[in-house]
């Protein structure tokens, strides 16, 4: 699982990648859902991508897009934490997942300071 972040104005734009691994004989297609619970442990972001496949032992990345509004930024005093779930699901039924739990931040670089939140 990875993931990049943007934060504009109000909104943080996230993309997920997530990679699949097929380890059947046979191809497979299957559904990811993608979900962000914000530092309160409710649902900020859900992203359901459909018609995907995997082929006969082979690993491909699928992406999700997700967007949180109103997000809140990850710092040394504010460390709050974000918890990115994603699923693999077959005929309805999660066969795999994967949880990642990060921080959304800015960072802004000045030629004379430096880097600074």
């Amino acid at each position: 699982m990875y993931y990049r972040a943007v934060v504009r104005e109000n909104k943080a734009f996230i993309v997920a990648q997530t990679e699949v691994s097929n380890q059947g004989e046979k191809g497979t297609g299957f559904v990811l859902e993608s979900r962000i619970t914000d530092p309160d442990g409710k649902q900020a972001a859900f992203a359901l991508t459909g018609g995907l496949s995997a082929n006969s032992l082979q690993t491909s990345t699928f992406s999700a897009d997700l967007s949180v509004s109103n997000p809140k930024l990850w710092s040394l005093e504010t460390p709050n934490l974000y918890i990115l779930v994603s699923l693999v699901k077959e005929g309805g039924k999660v066969v795999d997942s994967v949880t990642t739990t990060f921080g959304i931040r800015t960072l802004a670089f000045d030629k004379d300071k430096g880097f600074f939140p």
